[in-house]
């Protein structure tokens, strides 16, 4: 991934050599393919490149305009080329290698403030217009790009990375509110904004951002909206608007001087995105080379991975399947760079695998890591409400052959549905959250290693706002599109560099396109549960390009099937990290050390978290220990 940088002070101050120097070389590890810089007088900016797309090879950032007078840094790859060649009435023989940080910043000087309306893509940028005196930054729909940033009266700092700011002179603080947050999900599951270090920002998703003297304005250009429709005349009008706008999103993704991997699991999402893949690099004569996770082969006597369905692309044109069994990895290996990378105290416990891809693509020579994550917001959504929503509208018969096609194909008892599906949208949220309270949201309370008397005092009052949170993340409405909007807001990216060894790999995700979000919310309920099938576009939408057993399979085994094997056999290595971690201040106060040590008591017995035990051990474990090591890098 690029990284950009940059500081501007709106005093008389300028810009202090070293402390920008030290911006950018806490970058350097994102800037393989070289990195620059641009400083005149209160304002410099800086860039770490990583080439992706055949544009790139040739791209300079910061790059500065002559004619405008504007200069530009930017992390992006935009996919609406040709319609902005177009609208800017780009000469042809300047289009094919003109970078897209270039675009940005012609479509800035030709609509300004507006220029964010007509970009599609995954990006960040930030544009300094010396002319105004004025910093525009804006980040894409979704936040597939990071930014961070602080500010005080006499300035504005920006980088890719939470290093980079600290870098620059500011304290590094913990942000103890955060900290405490991290309690409850109710509470950490709305903060797009708000960061683990005291006075560091995140950028959110969708957001413009013009910051001058006389302060800063920001504010949100785009947001899912349940309220449009789209109305085709049967499912092959719908299957085949779905594909046109997929395999687009695809295609823009795997746009690349380079080779293309692709996570692939087995599962609809990912099979659906290396399946696409595939196929669209076969008429190129290249092919996507497909990371999946299996048991190493001592367990495979004992344990079922996903192999039967991975395997069903197996000799497909465009896609090379190589498995990724990473005997020796678990969750408590490689701690301190993935602290280092992520800059968070919260990470999945199966990171490792993680590792193991991004260490396969380096391997390979690929920067572009196709990743089916995001499905459920879209095409994958589960049409939750949406049997409810039937019963409210008198669409009985339909409701009924709903009911008895899913009975059949899942083999569920037709009252049991009748309560889940029908009966429990309908009853109100607060009694919902009583009468069956989420497992997953009940257990992360309850089996919290945050001190309580921490929590009450760095958040006080605000706890009740977590019941409010809590009754609107954990409930189902009898309105399908409210459900998904939920889903949206709960499932989004969240922002952030997450894993061991992605530096030099960019992961993309085509099922957070804006088009295939707009597109999935505005199609009716029946294009998303139909004949007994939940995530019904995506098995649709797949037609002829998946197999039928793989379509409308109804079951997954876990991402990584031997995890409770690899924790217990990391156990003592965690009892270890917990005696030999030093005790600061900071630890003292937030972690219930005794608890992570309870908990560690225990062996798991199976994947599927089902029991506190098996839950504790999965997430609460885990993120006790990555807490630890995090609050241990603070004085």
């Amino acid at each position: 991934m690029s990284a950009i940088c940059g500081i501007v002070y709106f005093n008389d101050k300028n810009i202090e050599d070293d402390k920008f120097k030290g911006m950018m070389n806490s970058l350097s590890h994102r800037g393989i393919d070289g990195n620059r810089r641009w400083q005149e007088g209160k304002v410099a900016f800086g860039h770490q490149m990583l080439c992706i797309t055949p544009e790139s090879l040739e791209e300079e950032l910061p790059y500065y305009d002559n004619t405008s007078k504007c200069v530009i840094t930017s992390n992006a790859r935009i996919d609406n080329r040709e319609e902005l060649f177009r609208k800017l009435q780009i000469p042809e023989d300047l289009q094919k290698n003109m970078p897209d940080s270039i675009l940005i910043l012609k479509a800035y000087e030709k609509w300004e403030r507006k220029c964010i309306n007509y970009l599609l893509g995954d990006f960040v940028f930030v544009i300094w217009n010396s002319r105004k005196k004025e910093l525009f930054c804006a980040t894409d729909p979704m936040g597939m790009r990071t930014i961070f940033y602080y500010k005080d009266y006499e300035k504005f700092v920006f980088s890719s990375e939470i290093k980079g700011i600290h870098a620059a002179g500011i304290e590094r603080k913990p942000n103890l509110k955060k900290l405490a947050a991290m309690s409850n999900l109710g509470l950490i599951i709305n903060d797009f904004r708000n960061t683990f270090f005291e006075n560091i920002f995140i950028m959110p998703a969708a957001e413009v951002m013009i910051i001058n003297s006389k302060g800063m304005d920001n504010y949100r250009y785009w947001t899912f909206d349940i309220s449009k429709r789209i109305k085709l005349k049967d499912e092959d009008e719908y299957i085949e608007a779905f594909q046109d706008i997929f395999f687009k999103a695809v295609k823009a993704r795997t746009r690349s001087a380079f080779k293309v991997a692709s996570l692939y699991s087995g599962g609809l999402d990912s099979s659906a995105v290396t399946a696409a893949a595939g196929y669209l690099l076969s008429k190129e004569e290249k092919q996507v080379t497909a990371f999946s996770a299996v048991l190493p082969e001592e367990y495979r006597e004992m344990l079922v991975d996903e192999r039967e369905y991975i395997d069903m692309l197996k000799g497909r044109a465009g896609i090379d399947i190589q498995y990724i069994a990473d005997p020796l990895g678990g969750p408590f290996d490689n701690l301190d760079k993935l602290i280092f990378s992520g800059e968070v105290p919260t990470y999945t416990s199966r990171h490792y695998l993680y590792t193991a891809f991004a260490e396969a693509a380096n391997k390979l020579g690929a920067r572009v890591m196709l990743d089916g994550c995001f499905g459920e917001m879209g095409p994958s959504f589960h049409g939750d409400g949406y049997y409810a929503e039937l019963f409210l509208t008198g669409k009985w018969l339909k409701l009924r052959r709903e009911l008895s096609l899913k009975r059949d194909i899942e083999n569920i008892d037709l009252l049991k549905l009748l309560k889940g599906y029908v009966i429990k949208p309908l009853i109100p949220n607060y009694l919902q959250t009583i009468l069956k309270p989420r497992f997953d949201v009940e257990q992360n309370e309850k089996l919290s290693v945050i001190k309580k008397d921490f929590i009450e005092k760095e958040l006080g009052e605000e706890l009740n706002l977590y019941k409010d949170n809590y009754k609107k993340f954990a409930t189902i409405y009898p309105n399908h599109r409210k459900n998904q909007f939920q889903a949206c807001n709960i499932r989004r990216p969240k922002p952030g560099n997450g894993f061991v060894g992605y530096e030099n790999v960019q992961s993309v995700y085509p099922f957070a396109d804006k088009r295939i979000i707009e597109f999935c919310l505005a199609i009716p309920g029946d294009m998303k549960v139909r004949n007994g099938y939940k995530r019904y576009m995506i098995r649709a939408g797949m037609k002829g390009f998946l197999p039928d057993k793989m379509r409308f399979r109804t079951t997954k085994e876990p991402f990584s099937p031997d995890f409770n094997i690899r924790y217990n056999n990391q156990r003592e290595k965690a009892k270890e990290i917990l005696s030999s971690v030093k005790r600061n201040d900071l630890i003292n106060e937030i972690v219930d050390t005794e608890k992570i040590e309870k908990m560690l008591q225990h062996t798991m017995l199976t994947n599927r978290c089902n029991t506190p035990n098996d839950f504790a051990a999965m997430h609460m474990v885990p993120k006790g220990i990555y807490l630890l090591y995090f609050l241990s890098t603070f004085n």
